[in-house]
């Protein structure tokens, strides 16, 4: 972390916040629904974390 882009650091915590965010959400159970059912819409990583595609 310490070689990281303060501008990525900030994006990811920014996804971090949305992950808390859906588990305070009542519609959360669902949603946990879907994953586990394999029918919740999923993404490539570097579309969610661009700062980070390719380094995986």
């Amino acid at each position: 972390m310490d070689d990281a882009d303060l501008a990525d650091l900030f994006g990811l915590v920014a996804q971090w916040a949305a992950v808390a965010q859906t588990t305070a959400d009542a519609d959360a159970d669902a949603a946990a629904g879907a994953v586990r059912s394999g029918t919740a819409a999923t993404y490539e990583i570097g579309d969610i974390f661009p700062a980070l595609a390719g380094t995986l």
